[in-house]
């Protein structure tokens, strides 16, 4: 039987949607503003995994590394801060059956060249439109997003702040439909297919999808790939939910309507790029 909340047009059910926006948020630590800041572990989104697993999954998602670069620690060997024995601990409990000697292994290491362009592993659209023109258009999508999200989340600084009231997704939605700066940087169909997405987050997070065409197997990464994007408001969006759920009592939905919003951006971008070659790149 189908599900009644199922959407006719992605096959993502609205429970199975939220489940998978609600894991990928707790996945970013949240940020404090400076006049309230309050030290939070930047992983804690990821204690649950070991040192490795979250080394390797946020190499996958943003192409970070959470070591100091070989040379560091070759240079921390000869000038005896790390000692050999420690090398040799290290190899042992990595892998009891491997029978190199510790000489062997840092030789290897010495002669391998370390390559320090790490790339994420999982790519986003932004990733792909990127190779596939030449632009940057993870940069561009930061900048467009920062500078909006500048003022929507503004305390009153702003004399004249249009995003005032409204919901976070629609605050954005809005002005997606206004704004000309993708005109300007050869998109002139993004306002056009902005005006056709849902008013409602959820709604709207289950075509960006269903035009993203996304199955739920590997979403977890692709959405917390969206957010290292953007770390900071991703991060900012985590704090309202928590000041949400902390004296509110209430469940926040800022980091779900984030999401969504950077959901919408990866699926307007591919409608505004159907004439290159972005499309075909992005179902290979």
């Amino acid at each position: 039987m189908t599900d009644p909340k199922t959407s006719a047009h992605t096959g993502w059910s609205t429970k199975t949607l939220k489940t998978s926006l609600e894991k990928a948020a707790k996945k970013i630590a949240p940020l404090w503003p400076l006049e309230s800041f309050v030290a939070v572990n930047p992983y804690l989104g990821l204690s649950h995994l070991t040192f490795r697993q979250a080394a390797q999954r946020l190499s996958k998602v943003g192409g970070g590394n959470m070591t100091l670069p070989t040379d560091f620690y070759l240079r921390a060997l000869e000038n005896d801060e790390v000692r050999r024995s420690d090398v040799k601990t290290v190899l042992d409990r990595h892998d009891a059956n491997d029978k190199r000697r510790v000489e062997n292994f840092l030789y290897e290491v010495n002669t391998d060249p370390e390559d320090t362009t790490t790339l994420p592993e999982v790519s986003s659209l932004t990733d792909v439109a990127t190779a596939v023109t030449r632009k940057d258009w993870n940069q561009w999508t930061v900048d467009l997003l920062s500078s909006w999200a500048s003022v929507y989340f503004d305390q009153g600084q702003l004399a004249w702040n249009t995003a005032k009231g409204a919901g976070l997704y629609q605050a954005w939605r809005a002005e997606a439909m206004v704004n000309r700066t993708p005109d300007v940087h050869g998109l002139p169909g993004f306002r056009q297919v902005a005006k056709g997405l849902p008013e409602d987050p959820m709604q709207a997070a289950q075509f960006a999808l269903k035009v993203l065409g996304l199955p739920s197997v590997g979403i977890d990464l692709y959405l917390h790939r969206l957010q290292t994007r953007i770390m900071g408001w991703s991060s900012y969006a985590g704090y309202l939910d928590w000041q949400a759920g902390l004296y509110e009592r209430s469940e926040g939905t800022a980091q779900i309507e984030w999401l969504t919003v950077l959901l919408c951006v990866e699926a307007l971008l591919l409608q505004s790029m159907a004439h290159t070659e972005v499309p075909t790149e992005w179902e290979a």
